[in-house]
């Protein structure tokens, strides 16, 4: 039976910073649909995605290196997709963008794992 704890606090307390980057996150969404189909709209959407991306990966880190409950395999996205998406404004061929994401995934996935297994006390 696995053991009932609460999940870890924030360390700025009570402020609720995630849920706020997701309400952002929603206004800017909402906003680009609004002004699709503009500069601003695109602006909009990648605010969007990278508010949304930062509270989950904020409350991810959290929990997994707290040992409260693994995230594994999203904490290892978040290492390759940055990366993938760095190779392509490099103007990286696609085969090499697509192998180098998957190895760097792939190389954390243990080292998140062994982490986690560590912090839970497994």
């Amino acid at each position: 039976m696995r053991r009932r704890t609460p999940p870890p606090h924030a360390p700025w307390g009570a402020f609720p910073l995630s849920e706020l980057c997701v309400l952002l996150s929603l206004m800017c969404a909402a906003a680009s649909l609004v002004l699709w189909g503009t500069a601003r709209g695109l602006w909009l959407v990648a605010a969007a995605g990278v508010l949304g991306c930062l509270a989950g990966c904020e409350v991810a880190y959290r929990e997994h290196f707290a040992g409260y409950r693994s995230h594994t395999a999203p904490l290892a996205g978040s290492v390759a997709i940055p990366l993938a998406v760095g190779l392509v404004f490099a103007g990286m061929p696609a085969i090499v963008v697509l192998v180098s994401g998957g190895a760097a995934f792939l190389a954390a996935v243990p080292l998140f794992e062994r982490a986690f297994r560590r912090r839970a006390g497994l």
